[in-house]
């Protein structure tokens, strides 16, 4: 009797917690594309938010095909609980055939340090070591450029998912890597249930907006220049508007917004956080607004008209826009002003047609990119070593 094959096992890393809608969509669909490709795979997928991401993604993977690790990291730093998590890395290194890293966020500085330890533990356990689909740079320090140049030179393969990154890299000396997409664009929307459902059509034709808490933080204006853009857009404009928060935080300023501009055409989007969902919450939108890049490639691989309010140093936006042909929709909310937002507002609800042929054609693009993502590592992971 001729012995099962082996079930390959592969370990991801680097987007470690799913209370952000973008990231676990990330995680998601990269898992996903993946199991198109081969159904026998088994993942191992590391947490510093381990009860909540056990729970989460119980919702789209039985404990067959994925296993979360690690632990809770409660008040932790981001970047401190990065690397308190790497002793429990080695024991699943052990185990795989290949590791995914998989970050959500542009890999910079404050960020490298930890990715290398992952990078440098692959090396020594002589495993195969992917970047998947990720944005980096511009680095800072004579000490991050060397790590850059290490993890991105001799990697086993780094799949870009913009061209800005791509300049980076060769201007620090990193050989070419492909270009291809974001995995998020292969989201795949949901089938809403009825309660979700009536509670978004019986809002009539809707504005849908996501804005993102932490550019409060040092831009107090950017609150005040959405409220009041989104004032405009309820008792000027007569328009309904949905704000739909990738994550608590998100959920929290849309709340203060909305109670602060105290309309009827005005309402929170608050039953759900799951990407399918927010996806095809986003798709019932005429024009969306987005200050988080993974709600606005929901909005742009489903063709909608879209405002992107993120910092141009973002080179996933930047980039992204650029690669849509949408860079003109794109702007930074340090500078912009009620009024700027308000003419570009304008500006896209008078070309909407003209958009939504443009979008069709090069949103498809980047999902025909973004699958040749998970082929390439599928080809890798069946490889001998």
């Amino acid at each position: 009797m001729k012995d099962k094959k082996k079930k390959k096992t592969l370990v991801m890393t680097g987007s470690n917690f799913s209370w952000n809608s973008g990231t676990m969509a990330l995680s998601v669909c990269a898992i996903n594309s993946l199991l198109e490709l081969d159904k026998s795979l088994f993942f191992y997928k590391s947490s510093v938010e381990l009860a909540n991401d056990q729970k989460k993604f119980l919702e789209y993977f039985n404990k067959q095909t994925l296993r979360c690790f690690g632990f809770n990291k409660r008040k932790l730093p981001m970047p401190m609980a990065a690397v308190l998590l790497l002793p429990y890395l080695f024991w699943y290194y052990l185990k795989a055939d290949l590791i995914i890293e998989n970050p959500g966020e542009t890999t910079c500085d404050s960020w490298l340090f930890s990715q290398y330890a992952r990078f440098i533990l692959a090396r020594i356990l002589r495993k195969k070591f992917v970047i998947y689909a990720v944005s980096v740079g511009p680095f800072q320090s004579n000490l991050a450029r060397y790590l850059a140049k290490q993890i991105y030179n001799k990697s086993t393969l780094v799949l870009l998912r913009e061209p800005v990154s791509a300049q980076y890299l060769s201007d620090l000396g990193v050989k070419e890597w492909p270009i291809t997409a974001d995995h998020a664009f292969l989201l795949e929307e949901a089938r809403l249930n009825y309660s979700i459902k009536e509670t978004v059509e019986g809002f009539g034709n809707f504005i849908g907006i996501s804005v993102k808490r932490q550019y409060t933080e040092n831009n107090p204006a950017y609150r005040e220049t959405f409220q009041s853009f989104i004032e405009y857009l309820v008792r000027t404009e007569q328009k309904n508007v949905l704000l739909i928060p990738h994550g608590v935080t998100d959920l929290d300023l849309s709340q203060t917004i909305a109670n602060s501009i105290n309309s009827n055409r005005l309402k929170v989007f608050d039953l759900s956080f799951q990407p399918h969902i927010l996806k095809s919450i986003i798709g019932m939108a005429d024009i969306f607004v987005g200050s988080r890049i993974h709600a606005c490639i929901s909005a742009w691989s489903m063709k909608i008209p879209t405002i992107v309010c993120i910092p141009k140093k973002d080179h996933r936006a930047a980039g992204m826009s650029q690669m849509l042909n949408m860079s003109e929709y794109h702007i930074d909310p340090g500078e912009m002003t009620t009024n700027e937002l308000i003419s570009l507002f304008s500006k896209i609800n008078k070309e909407k047609d003209t958009i939504q042929t443009n979008l069709a054609k090069t949103s498809q693009a980047l999902k025909n990119k973004s699958a040749k993502n998970a082929e390439a590592i599928t080809k890798l992971i069946h490889e001998k070593c």
